[in-house]
């Protein structure tokens, strides 16, 4: 949708970036409360949290003045993905794109 939005408003001098952050070392992931559980989500549940404890978090502080940075760019890019939690899942997006499609260029 917003590569879409990138096109509409290119004529107008707009630049449009999607930022898709990584995890960050905020303390959000601990002020939450979880829901009853229900055991058929069990071995899910399980596999989830294991996977979020071996996240690594990002500072909050270097991702403002990148965003800073971004904002000044002369030609800023479409996307732009902060903290390393973000690289593996955007190789995996785009090993599911077919060859000779967009996410593939």
């Amino acid at each position: 949708m917003h590569e879409a939005l990138a096109q509409e408003v290119k004529a107008f001098g707009i630049k449009v970036t999607l930022v898709e952050p990584g995890a960050y070392a905020t303390g959000f992931d601990r002020s939450g409360q979880m829901a009853d559980m229900l055991p058929p989500y069990d071995e899910l549940r399980k596999q989830f949290l294991t996977a979020l404890a071996g996240t690594e978090r990002g500072d909050p502080n270097a991702t403002a003045a990148a965003i800073l940075q971004l904002v000044d760019a002369d030609n800023p890019p479409l996307r732009l993905g902060f903290g390393t939690s973000i690289l593996p899942r955007a190789r995996l997006t785009r090993s599911v794109w077919p060859p000779g499609s967009r996410g593939r260029a």
